[in-house]
């Protein structure tokens, strides 16, 4: 879990487990909303449990205005995983709570 970027996947048509590739400079992780399943995400990114499920893309601050630390959504996976603003800004949540901005 969060270490290889390769994972097995079920080919119903054949019956077996084929090898597949998470995009290139990701990594694979299990999806804990989704027994079974797994998500692809930058390492050290896996999703956030504790920040709640989402869908489309939407973003939200960890610590709105104190930190640059946030959470964006794999729309795919319904998981939040973590994310940051560039060094030295904080992350303050867009008027309409679905996406952030830094500054």
């Amino acid at each position: 879990d969060g270490t290889s970027s390769t994972y097995l996947q079920c080919d119903s048509w054949a019956q077996q487990y084929v090898s597949v590739d998470c995009p290139s400079g990701q990594v694979c992780y299990a999806n804990p909303t989704t027994p079974g399943s797994i998500m692809c995400s930058p390492p050290g990114s896996g999703g956030v449990p504790t920040a709640g499920t989402c869908t489309g893309h939407t973003a939200k601050c960890a610590d709105p205005g104190n930190s640059g630390d946030y959470f964006s959504c794999e729309p795919w996976s319904g998981q939040y995983v973590n994310n940051a603003c560039p060094s030295g800004l904080k992350c303050y949540n867009n008027q309409d709570a679905t996406g952030v901005i830094c500054q």
